[in-house]
């Protein structure tokens, strides 16, 4: 396990609120906020996914389709 860091700084809670999750849907559908989607990978290909984003080389998010 690694060690604790004694680091200060402010402190941000980044617990979405309602009222922050609609102002971001609609920014969204609005067009005003574009979401760049790196790639889609179904169940099976979760370690894909995994290794991709551990890869360190991703610019867009990586979505996992559990449908």
């Amino acid at each position: 396990m690694p060690p604790k860091l004694k680091l200060k700084g402010p402190w941000y809670d980044r617990t979405p609120d309602v009222f922050h999750l609609d102002e971001i849907a609609e920014l969204i559908e609005d067009g005003e906020v574009k979401v760049h989607i790196e790639k889609a990978f179904g169940l099976d290909d979760v370690v894909q996914a995994h290794e991709l984003l551990e890869g360190g080389h991703v610019r867009g998010k990586l979505v996992l389709d559990c449908s």
